[in-house]
C-alpha cells in the first residue's frame, strides 16, 4: 500500500503506520487536480462552508476558528467582522512548492 501499512499489534489489534513524508515517488498533480483542491480549500476558509462540511452550529464552528487564529493555525485575510476568509498557510504552502516544481 502507497500510503502505508498494518501492523499486528501484541495486544491483538492492526496499528496503521504511514510511510513517511514526502511520498516517493513524488505526487502528481495535474492543474485541475490543484484547482479543484483549492475550491475545497476555500469552502471550509468560510466560516459557512465550515459549518456545512462539519454539520456543526455556527456558533461552535465559530468558537473553533477563532481559536485557530488565536492559535495561528488560522489567518484571517479580510480585515472584516462579518463574510471573514482564512488561510492555512501550510496548506497552501504544498500547493506553492508543487508549482514551483512543475516551473509554473
Amino acid at each position: 500500500m502507497r500510503s502505508g501499512r498494518y501492523v499486528k499489534q501484541p495486544t491483538g489489534y492492526s496499528a496503521f503506520i504511514p510511510v513517511p513524508l514526502p511520498p516517493q515517488p513524488s505526487l502528481a498533480m495535474s492543474e485541475e487536480m490543484i484547482r479543484l483542491l483549492f475550491e475545497a480549500g476555500l469552502a471550509v476558509g468560510r466560516l459557512n462552508g465550515l459549518t456545512n462540511t462539519v454539520r456543526t452550529p455556527y456558533v461552535t464552528a465559530s468558537r473553533l476558528v477563532n481559536r485557530f487564529v488565536d492559535l495561528v493555525i488560522l489567518q484571517e485575510t479580510t480585515g472584516k467582522q462579518r463574510h471573514r476568509l482564512f488561510r492555512y498557510d501550510s496548506y497552501l504552502a504544498l500547493f506553492e512548492s508543487k508549482k514551483q516544481e512543475a516551473g509554473a
